[in-house]
């Protein structure tokens, strides 16, 4: 009966046969040939093959921890892995905070920066829908500040806002269910 290879145990044993495979390629006489008989002798011991290997030295892949601030921010990276990796690309969890991914060196860059982008956007949706939200509600200070005072990115931020609010469903407010204390 074979026991399967935990998937850590297995990229550590392929890790090492890849090593022994540069050899097998760039070594030199006896090298070259005890390299390709130890490779044979571990692809056995461990019921891999070389196609289990096929590509591997161009695009070795390294687990790549991103940052996430909450269960929100990683269902929109889990989303965003999906997209550039496709939907068979394992990810991880490290404690609340970060979610991994295995990826190449180029893949690294590019999940690197799209997550750098969409989580700042992510940031601004989030808190347009707060205060769109909050107007729609009426759940804000009552002495509001002249909007003359604001800046153009606090009058865009506003309009973002009130546009969510729009799109928002209205919920009763709790003062029509408390007693009036008449």
């Amino acid at each position: 009966m074979t026991v399967p290879i935990p998937a850590d145990d297995r990229d550590t044993i392929r890790i090492r046969l890849l090593k022994v495979l540069r050899l097998a390629q760039d070594g030199v006489g006896g090298e070259r040939e005890n390299a390709e008989a130890l490779l044979a002798k571990l692809l056995r011991k461990h019921s891999m093959t070389m196609a289990d290997l096929d590509g591997a030295l161009d695009r070795p892949r390294i687990r790549e921890w991103l940052p996430v601030g909450d269960e929100e921010e990683r269902m929109v990276l889990s989303q965003l892995v999906i997209r550039l990796f496709g939907i068979d690309r394992p990810t991880w969890r490290r404690g609340a905070s970060e979610l991994g991914v295995e990826v190449t060196p180029s893949e690294h860059a590019a999940i690197r920066i799209a997550w750098e982008v969409y989580r700042a956007a992510f940031g601004q949706a989030r808190q347009a829908l707060v205060l769109g939200f909050c107007y729609k509600h009426g759940l804000y200070a009552p002495a509001g500040g002249d909007t003359g005072d604001m800046t153009t990115e606090a009058r865009d931020r506003a309009a973002r806002a009130l546009a969510l609010a729009g799109a928002l469903p209205a919920v009763e407010s709790p003062q029509r269910r408390l007693p009036t204390g008449e």
